[in-house]
């Protein structure tokens, strides 16, 4: 009940008969569904939707899956698009815990069975936090039920533990929150799905999530035919401690983009530190002066800034609204000083596209020889020319893949949701392995 209350505006959950019709619609007819329990689901989903634009042209398309973090509530009210988009014919799953690595020194001490090069991945969920966190999320989003909940589970748990949030998800099926109950792991799919079946707990999920690398390849855990496999992630690797992004990347090598970045950031230095004193003596400003030292932090971090989707993070969650939050303050107390925050602006944005092209650079001269290897294992992937097309193939093509999941958080990935319709179905799971 305590979860009920947040929302009555956007009451609803999905429901068979809508999510089947909706991808047979969309489909030409196919009767052929992947699935999770008895609601039919595309096989490309959504996870980091944090703009109900994308996420409503997202599900236009016929894609009916959206997963939602509980960890990390970003960006619009899914909730608030469920109505325009059918909410009986939208399957929403919700992630509550979150993963964190441990080395792989770490796991041998922690367990044999997870032994290897891996790692693995410790995991900060307990039954107090995942109440916490599934209440936040359903507010924040503002639904009153989730279609699954997918609790994040890791192997070096113990079995008590792994028993107590099981038990807490079939609460929440038994009270109505949630209709399925699903766990995620990471990479350890096949390690944590052992464990499972050790302790005879199948009956009771529905969807398991597992991250799949294009490059480390990680095994599918084996699950009854019954039980969905969810994998996310097909678009990234992490390699030799970077990571490499299968994105569309633009080499721009027609630019000089060291000496760009130089000039760029010099000149937003060169403003920071010559800052007008009535500026610097308003209260709001001096009592957050590092919104208006973007430049200088940059700089004196410019060799840990390696990778493009964590720069994108920063620039939009941290950067531009901390610099638009000082101007804002300074439109209200220093009139008279008009130029120096107009000049700055500019001079911020410059720097940060510079880096971004920089950054996009490395990302691209990272993915080449990766492309070139997937290529080599796979000759069905050669004929696709996009990376995100071949890594979307390469994860859909696996024996037993029920959907996986592609990132919605900025604009211009939209597209690879869209790259492979809404009627290639999953391939019926008697033909898995």
């Amino acid at each position: 009940a305590s979860v009920v209350q947040y929302s009555q505006r956007h009451a609803g959950r999905a429901s068979a008969v809508a999510t089947g019709h909706a991808l047979e619609q969309h489909g030409g007819g196919a009767r052929e569904h992947a699935s999770i329990g008895d609601l039919s689901v595309s096989r490309i989903g959504a996870t980091r939707c944090e703009r109900n634009d994308l996420t409503l042209a997202f599900l236009s398309r016929g894609n009916n899956l959206v997963e939602l973090h509980a960890a990390a509530q970003r960006g619009d009210a899914v909730g608030e698009a469920l109505p325009l988009a059918g909410r009986d014919s939208t399957v929403v799953m919700c992630r509550i815990g979150e993963l964190y690595c441990r080395t792989a020194k770490e796991a041998l001490e922690a367990t044999k069975a997870c032994s290897g090069s891996r790692g693995i991945e410790a995991v900060s969920t307990s039954e107090e936090i995942s109440e916490t966190q599934l209440q936040s999320c359903m507010k924040h989003h503002k639904i009153d039920t989730i279609d699954v909940a997918s609790i994040t589970l890791s192997p070096i748990m113990s079995d008590n533990q792994i028993r107590n949030m099981i038990s807490q998800g079939i609460q929440w099926r038994n009270s109505g929150i949630c209709q399925y109950l699903g766990v995620t792991c990471g990479t350890f799919g096949d390690v944590l799905s052992q464990r499972i079946t050790d302790l005879q707990l199948w009956d009771h999920i529905h969807a398991i999530c597992v991250v799949d690398s294009p490059l480390e390849r990680f095994p599918l855990p084996k699950v009854p035919k019954s039980t969905a496999i969810i994998t996310t992630d097909p678009l990234d690797s992490f390699q030799e401690g970077r990571f490499v992004r299968f994105r569309e990347f633009s080499s721009h090598a027609d630019r000089n983009v060291v000496e760009e970045l130089n000039k760029s950031l010099n000149a937003a230095v060169y403003l920071e530190k010559n800052m007008p004193q009535e500026i610097a003596d308003v209260p709001h400003i001096r009592d957050n002066m590092t919104n208006l030292q973007w430049a200088q932090i940059i700089s004196s971090n410019i060799d840990r800034l390696e990778d493009i989707e964590v720069f994108h993070h920063v620039r939009s969650n941290q950067i531009l609204p901390g610099v638009q939050s000082a101007i804002s303050a300074l439109r209200e107390n220093a009139d008279d000083q008009k130029s120096w925050p107009v000049q700055y602006y500019v001079a911020i944005n410059t720097m940060c596209d510079a880096l971004a092209r920089l950054l996009e650079r490395a990302a691209f001269d990272r993915m080449v020889p990766a492309l070139e290897e997937l290529d080599r294992e796979n000759d069905a992937l050669s004929s696709q020319r996009s990376p995100v097309k071949k890594c979307l193939k390469r994860a859909l093509d696996r024996p037993g893949v029920t959907s996986t999941l592609v990132p919605l958080h900025r604009p211009d990935l939209l597209g690879f949701a869209l790259t492979l319709p809404a009627a290639d179905h999953a391939r019926r799971r008697d033909e898995a392995p």
